[in-house]
């Protein structure tokens, strides 16, 4: 049977010693004393001596061998393949059946999906195990993670198939699967040769990366699985008439930005809609069939559904479509945030056939701008570029911006400051106390501020009065005022920041990194600050030239040199001006707060001007449930001091399309899109599957699915069986005993 130090058996042991134990403190010690009456009985109890001892060792090795017998049954020994014993043991089977969830597994032939074939077949594998008889169950049902639905008898796991209705919105991780498959054939000391059952659609993105090589994990699990001599049995449930399934998917779904470009999606709460008037929008879309496919293409703007248009894909490749919206403005002018979905024709898996996209739209932003040096004439004003490149021109379309102005001696300025959401303040010599506060308490409420320097601007003065705010401690004006010895370039720090993300592209890069500046001031960064962008300087110390820190809900911007021209040709460049001045204010208006653009399994996080009262969670399709976890309260977002409330939902988002958080006056929408590979559906041919690895077995041709533990059966019936003989012997010579005894 093999060495091995169960505890049961240990215990058993001391078990069994009890008996023994007893017997031998029950063993009176008598003194002898000669009685002449007694000589008769002596010579009795010679003759019956003999016998008196078989008996009593009989029973005492009866109960000493129900014990034992008992405690062997529990340490549940096995018998060695091809042992003396392996006759007499019963093989026991520990099934692990892995059901690919993944959302390609819903795709439809005739009249089921391959995830009815999948549970169809695993129901059929399980129905004909032996749940009497000690077989086990391990079921798992995989998507981007693994979930573990039965570990018992196959009656359970039986039970778990039929409460599954659909497959996940998820990819599918092997490696994951597979090493938690090792895992618990660790635990359970499983050893020999362990099958492992996969019901899958064979998707080739499921089992390699893109180079061909394997996925994350599984050439580790692999080469365990090898060495514990298993095999994975690959249960392709796709009909053999299926060589390559025919789908259209929408693989992908943006806005695009003025110039064409699409909007990222991720780090704030939405892309913004810069011209919502005219947006426009590009969807890809993949053919994965042989033939050439027409298909309608259609967006659907806060549940309403716009005209469609007709694209050809090419076989077996992407094409991308874009798609023209007029947005109608909201009615308060108001900034919000609208449900943006592109949907086709319906195919034979209808879960890639729409993508959503929750998109901003800020309305007119409100832009203060501080003058620090007016002038009555415009080429001698401080904020005349910037007030040209802040009111574009618009064919009978508002402006996206109202601007309005002051200067730092104008008695409502606190008041203007309060309810602005983007303030520039340029050159201004001395700020006081009062606008100093100000500024603070509406970075902190969550609003933008850009500070621009210039010749009236003391470098000592600013460091003392808004120390609180300076994203860096200005130290000294530098450069050549006479614009002939020298002038420093600008170089990107930060591309991927909303403000330079414009400029990172190849095409509009010079427009900032070739545009002489003359003259700024040097500046040390303070802690926590962030250098976007800074100066090739002639002793190549790369002065900062815009320094950005978040200060609350807020943050301020350090703009080193002027705004005019006076210190740089910077304004004078509209194409330099125009596209920095714009994404700054585009930014500032983007709507800080929970992410509204979810994957498959992340969580939602809605955010509220009011406190949420009665808030529910509308999943797609119009199904609500109560949301009954408590919003917590936010510090204040505006200067008036105002909170707001953050709710979040108990569960990850688990299905692609709008999701909404309703309350009885507010609805904050998001989209949740699945991975775009499981449209793909290219499958892996079963000869390249076997190639991988000699672990993967396709197809079920094996007469039995299972594996038996450590190599052998198992024998605790028959010592269950066995140790229950002992004690009904026992019982029936005790009391055998006792009636002779009696007589």
């Amino acid at each position: 049977m093999g060495g091995f130090l169960h505890p049961a058996l240990a215990f058993g042991v001391l078990a069994a010693a009890v008996p023994v134990i007893i017997h031998l403190l029950n063993r009176r010690r008598h003194k002898p004393m000669d009685w002449a009456a007694m000589r008769f009985a002596r010579l009795a109890w010679k003759r019956i001596r003999r016998r008196s001892r078989f008996e009593n060792l009989l029973l005492l090795l009866l109960r000493v061998a129900a014990v034992a017998l008992f405690a062997l049954a529990l340490a549940r020994p096995l018998t060695q393949d091809g042992g003396l014993l392996a006759g007499l043991s019963q093989e026991q089977r520990e099934v692990y059946v892995l059901l690919d969830g993944s959302a390609s597994m819903g795709y439809r032939t005739d009249l089921e999906s391959l995830w009815d074939r999948a549970l169809a077949d695993a129901r059929e594998q399980l129905e004909a195990l032996d749940g009497a008889g000690g077989d086990r169950v391990h079921l798992y049902l995989v998507g981007d993670r693994v979930r573990q639905l039965s570990d018992r008898s196959p009656g359970d796991a039986l039970a778990m198939l039929t409460s599954l209705e659909e497959p996940l919105a998820e990819g599918f991780d092997l490696g994951a699967a597979l090493g938690r498959v090792l895992a618990d054939m660790e635990e359970r000391n499983v050893r020999g040769t362990a099958e492992i059952v996969l019901y899958t659609d064979v998707q080739r993105a499921n089992f390699l990366r893109a180079d061909g090589s394997l996925a994350p994990g599984v050439e580790d699990a692999l080469e365990e699985l090898a060495l514990r001599e298993a095999q994975v049995v690959i249960a392709d449930v796709t009909p053999a008439f299926v060589r390559r399934p025919e789908n259209l998917a929408i693989t992908g779904f943006a806005a695009l930005d003025p110039f064409g470009d699409p909007l990222e999606v991720g780090g704030s709460s939405a892309p913004v809609l810069k011209e919502p008037e005219n947006a426009v929008f590009v969807a890809e879309l993949y053919n994965s069939s042989d033939l050439a496919r027409e298909v309608q293409v259609a967006l659907r703007v806060d549940g309403e559904r716009r005209p469609s248009q007709r694209v050809l894909v090419p076989a077996r490749s992407s094409e991308e479509v874009e798609l023209e919206l007029r947005l109608p403005p909201s009615l308060d002018g108001r900034a919000a945030y609208r449900e943006i979905e592109v949907v086709s024709e319906a195919d034979a898996l209808p879960i890639d056939d729409e993508r959503a996209l929750v998109v901003h739209a800020p309305g007119a932003v409100d832009v203060l701008l501080i003058n620090g040096a007016p002038a009555p004439e415009p080429e001698s004003d401080e904020l005349t570029y910037l007030r040209a490149a802040l009111a574009p021109a618009f064919e009978g379309r508002p402006s996206p911006f109202a601007v309005r102005e002051a200067t730092p001696g104008d008695s409502e300025l606190p008041a203007l400051v309060a309810d602005a959401t983007f303030i520039w303040m340029a050159n201004v010599e001395t700020p006081s106390p009062a606008l100093a506060d100000a500024l603070a308490e509406r970075v902190r409420g969550g609003g933008t501020l850009v500070l621009s320097l210039g010749d009236r601007v003391s470098p000592a003065t600013y460091s003392q009065t808004l120390d609180e705010l300076l994203p860096a401690q200005l130290i000294e004006r530098r450069g050549d005022p006479s614009r002939r010895a020298a002038f420093q370039r600008a170089r990107i720090d930060a591309p991927s920041h909303p403000a330079l993300a414009f400029f990172d592209d190849e095409r509009f890069e010079l427009f900032f990194t070739e545009v002489p500046v003359f003259e700024y001031i040097a500046s040390e960064p303070v802690a926590g600050a962030t250098v976007l962008a800074s100066l090739d300087d002639a002793i190549g110390q790369g002065s900062p030239l815009l320094v950005e820190r978040t200060i609350g809900q807020g943050k301020v911007l350090l703009w080193t040199t002027s705004i005019d021209t006076d210190w740089t040709l910077f304004p004078e460049s509209p194409t330099s001006l125009i596209p920095l001045a714009h994404e700054l204010v585009f930014d500032s208006a983007r709507g800080r707060g929970p992410e509204r653009n979810l994957r498959i399994g992340e969580p939602l996080v809605a955010r509220f001007d009011v406190f949420p009262e009665g808030a529910s969670l509308v999943q797609p399709g119009g199904a609500a449930r109560r949301i009954d976890r408590a919003a917590q309260e936010l510090p204040a977002t505006a200067a008036g001091g105002s909170s707001a409330w953050q709710l979040r939902a108990r569960e990850a988002v688990d299905r692609p399309g709008v999701w909404r958080v309703s309350t009885a006056t507010q609805t904050a929408s998001f989209a949740v899109t699945m991975s775009p590979a499981e449209g793909l559906l290219e499958r892996l041919p079963a000869e390249e599957l076997a190639g991988l690895s000699p672990v993967f077995v396709t197809g079920l041709e094996r007469e039995t699915v299972g594996a038996t533990r450590a190599g052998g059966g198992e024998l605790f019936r028959i010592f269950l069986w066995l140790a229950l003989a002992m004690l009904i012997g026992e019982s029936l010579w005790s009391r055998y005993l006792a009636r002779e005894v009696r007589a």
